[in-house]
């Protein structure tokens, strides 16, 4: 599921921007990911639900690339 996910351009696009801002947000992204999966899962989710849901968990924390960093003014 992760693999098919992933086999979605922005979402490369969006992970790499991830992982350059900070390692910390692009593991916390596939974290969700997989949590969020596993509840799709236990609730009977279509493998197109299941896609949207692992899609959607991904790109949830994509606005904290934005967000300033607390000691400093550039961003995260």
């Amino acid at each position: 599921m992760i693999q098919e996910i992933l086999n979605q351009p922005i979402t490369i696009y969006n992970m790499a921007e991830l992982m350059q801002a900070e390692a910390g947000l692009f593991y916390h992204a596939i974290n969700v990911a997989v949590i969020s999966l596993c509840i799709g899962k236990k609730f009977h989710f279509s493998m197109e639900e299941m896609k949207q849901l692992g899609v959607g968990a991904m790109n949830y924390d994509l606005g904290m690339v934005a967000v300033p960093r607390k000691n400093s003014g550039e961003k995260r």
